[in-house]
């Protein structure tokens, strides 16, 4: 798939074709299934709003949507049971793609304790299942354990894993390379990524004092952030650019 190469314009036009091939014969799981993958694509492309509407044809709002938007917190019990399915699935990459996106709800909601519980499980099941190591989730995956600071055990699957550009980008993130992790998601097309690579780069760029560099990383993800109506990442990067300007004052 072209998403495991790092090609979402191609993969996207797959699950065009999929889903048109899936609606001749008539199977409805096919269809289904290939109108999620539309779902992930239009996130993932920056179509929040299409992706939700798409995602609620089909019974089940968007999670990561759901979560960058501020709503975690209600759509946990869904995650969870999407969780306890992924442990009973015969697909191997449905495991850990699950516990990423719950470990992740569950630290949108403030109860990190339990998010570290869920992060260890992740890690313990990427020893295991390599099916996901050539797709997107690898940004969810990285983004999760360099949050819950499980960087050494992020670079360990990574260097495990098949290369491609997904598992580079999730070694940048875990060598704390943000800016080069936020060009390669920008290659990619892999927006929200891109964003939140962004906003981590600001955050160094501003401990080590360079608020101007660090200005303009937090526009780009402001950006974004606004165009999708993503308000946890909106109020974070305006707070931080009040940081910036206060710095930029003081010099």
């Amino acid at each position: 798939m072209g998403a495991r190469r790092g090609d979402l314009s191609a993969a996207d036009e797959i699950a065009a074709q999929g889903s048109r091939v899936a609606e001749r014969t008539g199977n409805r799981h096919w269809i289904t299934d290939w109108q999620w993958r539309r779902v992930t694509r239009l996130f993932w492309g920056g179509r929040w709003d299409e992706a939700a509407e798409l995602a609620d044809s089909l019974g089940e709002p968007p999670n990561l949507i759901a979560i960058a938007r501020g709503n975690a917190r209600e759509l946990l019990p869904q995650i969870e049971r999407q969780l306890d399915e992924a442990r009973r699935s015969r697909r191997p990459d449905q495991l850990p793609n699950m516990l990423a996106v719950y470990s992740r709800a569950l630290l949108a909601t403030g109860r990190e304790k339990d998010a570290r519980k869920i992060g260890d499980a992740l890690i313990a099941s990427l020893r295991i299942q390599w099916a996901t190591s050539g797709t997107l989730l690898w940004s969810v995956i990285a983004q999760v354990l360099t949050t819950l600071g499980r960087r050494e055990a992020l670079l360990a699957a990574v260097e495990q894993a098949p290369a491609t550009p997904w598992t580079a980008a999730a070694a940048h993130l875990g060598r704390r390379r943000y800016d080069a992790a936020a060009e390669l998601y920008a290659e990619l097309g892999a927006r929200p990524q891109e964003a939140d690579a962004r906003l981590q780069a600001a955050k160094s760029l501003i401990t080590e004092g360079r608020p101007i560099e660090a200005t303009q990383q937090l526009e780009k993800a402001l950006e974004f952030y606004r165009s999708v109506k993503a308000t946890p990442g909106i109020a974070e990067a305006e707070a931080l650019l009040v940081t910036t300007g206060q710095a930029r004052g003081r010099g």
